[in-house]
Formats: structure tokens, sequence, C-alpha cells
């Protein structure tokens, strides 16, 4: 068994944001989210950024997983994405640390052949490294084997996105990984950004306060969020489902437009800026 296959059987393949176990994934509905996305999406193709770590921010049902599936999708391809990790604290195999850096080098290994022979190599050596403590899993199986790659091959940056870091179910463990993604790029020579996503919990924002990470990242907060995105999710949705076929016989005698721009007013009200509210509407 070659290092990437026994690393196969230890990561959480559930997490990647191209899983099937993560089918229908939430994602930002067309024309909506515009400047935030083009926002991160400069940021990640921008080689010379001043931050290395870009934490996104907001309430539950704020759009922040929507945001970071996009920014996957995009990423993906245009060839900058390097990684995902999606926790669920209700998933077992992606609610805690365990598996995150294996699986992140795992994918890394996807995009760089000469990283992947240098990452075959530390694990055949010493296989226990994948079920080592976080701080070993990273320097070992992510840091390590691009010392050898000289400029990182000149390929183009990537971005390792981490979303939902407050739904990993331990509060310290929350942390750590924080503490040690700074560390991380704090020494430079890495070819990768990150993309953090959470609620903006007492702990974490404590932590991005610290002077040893203030310098290396910046923040978008989705504490406030347009309307009219949430009135373009209602429209469309609204439209799509009055045009479906299936509704045809039950729809055919209802008032155009449907529902009048009174009700999608009070709706967007209702909706207070949480994305989750327009988007359960629609589904019931």
């Amino acid at each position: 068994m070659s290092g990437i296959q026994y690393l196969h059987q230890s990561i959480a393949s559930g997490a990647m944001h191209d899983s099937d176990a993560r089918y229908d994934p939430p994602k930002c509905h067309p024309k909506t989210r515009t400047m935030v996305l083009d926002a991160i999406m400069k940021w990640i193709r921008n080689k010379d950024r001043n931050t290395k770590i870009l934490w996104l921010n907001g309430p539950a049902g704020a759009g922040k997983s929507a945001i970071a599936q996009t920014i996957c999708e995009m990423s993906a391809e245009s060839g900058h994405l390097g990684a995902s990790f999606f926790f669920s604290r209700t998933d077992p195999t992606r609610n805690n640390p365990t598996n995150l850096f294996p699986t992140i080098a795992y994918q890394l290994a996807m995009y760089s052949l000469n990283f992947k022979s240098h990452l075959e190599t530390i694990i055949e050596l010493d296989p226990s490294v994948i079920t080592k403590a976080m701080d070993i899993q990273l320097q070992q199986l992510i840091l390590l084997p691009f010392q050898p790659l000289n400029d990182v091959e000149s390929t183009p940056s990537r971005v390792v996105v981490i979303d939902g870091l407050d739904e990993c179910i331990d509060e310290k463990r929350q942390v750590r990984i924080l503490q040690l993604i700074c560390s991380a790029l704090s020494t430079g020579g890495h070819p990768f950004c990150v993309l953090i996503t959470s609620r903006s919990e007492h702990h974490i924002s404590t932590e991005f306060q610290q002077r040893y990470i203030s310098k290396l990242y910046h923040q978008i907060s989705l504490a406030y969020t347009d309307d009219t995105d949430i009135r373009l999710v209602l429209e469309s949705g609204f439209l799509e489902i009055l045009e479906n076929p299936m509704h045809r016989d039950s729809m055919h005698d209802i008032a155009r437009p449907w529902p009048s721009q009174d009700i999608i007013k009070d709706l967007v009200t209702r909706a207070s800026g949480q994305f989750i509210y327009a988007v359960t509407v629609l589904k019931y």
C-alpha cells in the first residue's frame, strides 16, 4: 500500500466541498453576494496579498457556508483551490479536528505530484504520523512536504477553505486549530492562504484579537446583509415554483404576480438578513 493510499484511509472525505455526502450543498444564488465573492476571489488570486488568513464571520443563517461552497467551486474552476474542509457538529466524521490536516494534505497532494511524492515518503517512513497530535500532523503532512519544492513550483496561489470552525465540538480545539494555522503561515514560504468561516463566538473573536495573529488576517463580516439579495432569492424562488410543470394545475388560477410585492416585502423584513429564512420559506 502506498503512502497516499494509507493516508486516504484516514481522511474525512465527506468534509470536502464536492463530496456526495454533502449533496446538495448550499451555495450562493446567482447574482447575490457579488461584492463579497469578488473581494474573496481577488484576495485568493493575489500572491502579494498583505494577509494570509481571511475570517468570514456572521450569525447563524447568514450564508457563510453558501459563500464558502461557492468560493470552493469558483476556485476549483480557476485552478486556485487547494483543499476544503466543512465542519458539521451533527456529523461524527467532521465535527472534530482528528482528520482535518490529513484531509487537507490529501487534497493538496492531488494538485502537485512533487508534493505528493514527498508526502508519500514521509508517511512510508512513519505511517503513525497520520494519527499523531494536530501540530505534528500539520508539520509532517503539510509543511514538511512543501519545503523541497523551490518557490512552490511557481504554481498559482491556492486557498484552503475551512468552513464552520465553530461547529468543531471542542472550543479549545477550535482555538488550537487557529493557533496552529497562524503559526504555520507566519513563517512564510507556503503557497496557500486560508479562508475560515465561523460565527463570531467570543473565544474565536478573542483569539483573532491576539497580537500574534492580528497582522496575519483580515475579516469580512456578514452581520448586516443587503435586503436586495434576500429579495432576489425570494423572487427567483417563487418564479421557479410558479413555472414548474409539476405545479401547473395548482397554480393555474393564481393571480400574477405571485406572490404580491407586499408579501415579498414582508418576507424580506421578516428575514432580517438571514438567507436561511428565505430558503426555508421557499422549501416549505
